[in-house]
């Protein structure tokens, strides 16, 4: 049993590392991740027989194993989560400074630019008028016809 215990961190040493594979997806025109896989190597399972091929440590490695996968898969869909999240808070902030700001700036140039319409279409309405009836600009709140008497 100490034997064992004295060879684990020289297979840890010497143990291939985990090798972890993302497969990446576009959602909301965001990447992030949409799975990830790790594949734990087999030489460390292979290694077991070493410390006496014992059936726990079998059992504690296929459990290690499971656990790696889950925290890779865990770790792939929080970063998910996180890169929306931070998509979310700034298209948030993106629509409050829109209906805060640029909204009311938008509408009162409306508001400016209808009025200057409207100026230009009464000038445009006086001048039809001073050109069909002749009246002068000068005296055109009068009715054509009072103003050539």
């Amino acid at each position: 049993e100490t034997a064992g215990r004295q060879q684990l961190p020289e297979i840890a040493a010497d143990a291939e590392p985990a090798a972890v594979s993302v497969t990446w997806t576009s959602v909301m025109n965001l990447r992030v991740p949409a799975s990830a896989t790790v594949s734990v190597p087999a030489s460390l399972l292979l290694r077991s027989a070493s410390l006496g091929g014992s059936s726990a440590f079998d059992r504690a490695a296929e459990h290690a194993g499971s656990a790696v996968r889950a925290a890779v898969a865990l770790a792939a869909a929080r970063m998910a989560v996180e890169a929306i999240d931070a998509e979310l808070t700034a298209t948030t902030r993106q629509i409050r400074l829109l209906q805060r700001r640029r909204l009311p700036e938008l509408k009162n140039a409306l508001g400016e630019a209808s009025r200057r319409l409207d100026e230009a279409e009464r000038d445009d309405g006086i001048r039809a008028r001073w050109a069909a009836g002749g009246s002068t600009p000068l005296n055109s709140d009068h009715p054509p016809s009072l103003s050539r008497a």
